[in-house]
């Protein structure tokens, strides 16, 4: 009896699981369906694209040094497009290019009003994945397929979709719904955001690809599970040596294990790109990070759980994190790009200043805290914006 009601739970569990992916996807279809159910409703849509591609003039969008948050949300989505319409992707592929189009928009609606892991996040990373496509010359120098190419592209848009602003140790410790559905697996929220990418791609008003045959199809989807699931920090880790030995030894184009793993240095390179932009914008950035990471830190505390140091708004230590932060994740990702492709020492560059402005940051942090004042508001200070000049520490 007892097995039949756990056997029971464990499907009701499942079901509803599954109800939540696809009842999401349901309204962000419906969403945008009641936007253009009408010709003239598909005629407007169609005009935003080419107001964007005709009107909207934005000055160097292949570059490193192209600021992706400084772009409206409407404007985003139509930069979107035109990344991949620049790549070249969607006329070898033969793409319809209004199905691409609401493929974007759908991918927008699924990021949730988040500080930080929202839209204009994965515009971001979607930015820096076609500034390394683009500037390193990746497919002429057939290092990605044209099919890997559009697979990052993809996989970075949606690399975060329904991110609900918490980890995946949060996760496991409420033991979530999510938690439930991919405890075994492993990469909680990651496996979500693919699930999620496929339902829009198995959508007939979404699905950009619905020309493939079943063979290519299963193959893009492969490398869309591979690159998302590399945006799991844990993943990261575990591959980072693999990762340096294989920029030390030499990229072979001819090697699949060193595909995957480039694959992987570029969506994570990405992922943390905002550390490669100016200092205002890094500044900025880390407001939104800590903004989210101390509500997970204050809920874990209503929960009666202790958080980890940078969750906890009252132990934090902005500056030094970041120094942490740099020194440790960010920078030894960015040198195995810039072992494979110097073209990026202008991103490595970015990250050697702001790593000396957070150092020369943290005695004003110290001596702002101690009047009593908030880390987060201490970042927007007039002050920090000619950190530059003052004194090296």
């Amino acid at each position: 009896m007892q097995t039949t009601i756990k056997y029971t739970i464990i499907v009701i569990v499942s079901l509803l699981s599954t109800a939540i992916i696809l009842s999401l996807v349901e309204g962000v279809l419906c969403a945008e369906d009641n936007s253009g159910s009408n010709s003239q409703g598909k005629d407007g849509q169609l005009q935003r694209l080419s107001d964007c591609e005709i009107i909207k003039q934005y000055q160097g969008l292949s570059s490193f040094a192209f600021n992706p948050r400084s772009v409206s949300r409407e404007d985003s989505a139509c930069l979107s497009l035109k990344m991949f319409k620049e790549m070249g992707f969607v006329r070898f592929f033969s793409i319809p290019e209004e199905t691409l189009f609401r493929f974007i928009l759908r991918a927008q609606r699924g990021y949730r009003d988040l500080p930080y892991h929202n839209w204009h996040h994965a515009f971001a990373v979607l930015h820096f994945s076609f500034a390394v496509l683009t500037n390193c010359r990746l497919i002429e120098k057939q290092h990605f397929t044209p099919l890997e190419g559009l697979a990052l592209l993809t996989a970075a848009l949606c690399h975060d979709i329904d991110h609900r602003g918490t980890n995946n140790q949060f996760q496991l410790e409420t033991n979530s719904t999510l938690a439930q559905r991919y405890r075994d697996q492993g990469s909680i929220m990651e496996r979500h955001h693919i699930a999620i990418t496929f339902s829009l791609l198995e959508n007939s008003d979404t699905n950009f690809l619905a020309h493939f045959d079943g063979h290519k199809l299963n193959h893009f989807k492969h490398l869309i599970r591979q690159i998302i699931l590399a945006t799991d920090l844990a993943v990261h880790f575990k591959l980072l040596p693999e990762e340096k030995q294989m920029a030390e030894a030499g990229f072979d184009r001819f090697n699949s294990r060193h595909k995957e793993l480039l694959r992987s240095v570029i969506i994570s390179c990405a992922d943390l790109s905002d550390q490669s932009k100016d200092w205002a914008t890094v500044r900025a950035v880390a407001k939104l990070v800590y903004t989210e990471f101390f509500a997970q830190g204050d809920q874990e505390k209503r929960l009666g759980q202790k958080p980890i140091t940078m969750m906890d708004r009252s132990q934090a230590k902005l500056p030094q994190l970041q120094v942490d932060f740099l020194s440790h994740v960010v920078i030894p990702d960015f040198l195995v790009l810039l072992s494979i492709y110097p073209e990026t020492q202008g991103c490595m560059d970015n990250m050697q200043q702001n790593l000396v402005k957070w150092k020369k940051a943290t005695p004003y942090f110290e001596s702002q805290t101690l009047l009593g004042r908030d880390q987060l508001d201490i970042l927007s200070d007039k002050e920090l914006n000619n950190i530059s000049l003052w004194p090296q520490m």
